[in-house]
């Protein structure tokens, strides 16, 4: 029965990751008939695919935590997308005990269960934290992009994967950041997205908290 009901998990992922959406994240969220995230309030997603959503609002010591990642202000956008992934790691952390995603670990079927978090529902909550932290005024040298995809054709029928994006607006460069790759509460990988759609994946090594992990699926 667990093995149908992983399938039948599977199935739905492959389904969910398997469209790259607009550049626009409003479109996005619109699309997944999702609130808008903004200064105050966010959506949060888990359970695959965004089947549950909770409205998340934090109070001033919350955000004092996220924000302080963020001081002083970056000088370069290299220098803001480190301090962003401290600030994601930190959101995790904090949104996680409040919603009870704070135990999902790296992927999408090393662990069951309504809690766990697969490729769409990080994506999109990390592209809900990254526009709050840009309508705060905390993101100064990125445009927010909206989420997108890559199937990688190393298996049958090929495996989606789906990542949230943002924009070097110096260079035009974009970046996936992907927390998809780690546990709750951990730094996502920040990585140049044509990288990252021509199939970039971390090494065991970067990412410690993984081992002994259930699984070593890799999309």
């Amino acid at each position: 029965m667990k093995r149908i009901v992983s399938y039948c998990l599977l199935l739905l992922c492959l389904n969910a990751c398997a469209s790259s959406g607009p550049q626009n994240y409003t479109q996005y969220y619109a699309r997944k008939n999702l609130p808008q995230p903004g200064a105050k309030t966010f959506p949060h997603c888990h359970n695959y695919g965004c089947q549950l959503v909770k409205i998340v609002e934090l109070n001033d010591t919350e955000w004092a935590r996220i924000e302080k990642n963020f001081t002083p202000p970056a000088k370069t956008a290299e220098d803001e997308r480190k301090q962003i992934e401290k600030a994601i790691a930190e959101f995790e952390k904090t949104v996680g005990a409040m919603v009870g995603t704070d135990e999902d670990v790296w992927g999408t079927f090393q662990d069951l269960g309504r809690f766990q978090l697969d490729c769409v529902d990080e994506s999109t909550n990390t592209t809900a934290y990254l526009v709050s932290l840009k309508e705060r005024g905390n993101i100064k040298h990125h445009d927010i992009l909206s989420p997108s995809a890559r199937v990688l054709k190393n298996g049958f029928p090929g495996w989606p994967h789906q990542t949230a994006v943002i924009r070097d607006l110096g260079t035009g460069q974009k970046y996936a950041v992907d927390s998809w790759f780690r546990n709750n509460g951990y730094p996502p990988f920040t990585v140049p997205f044509d990288d990252w759609v021509h199939g970039w994946t971390p090494d065991d090594s970067m990412r410690p908290e993984t081992h002994g992990s259930k699984s070593t699926q890799t999309p």
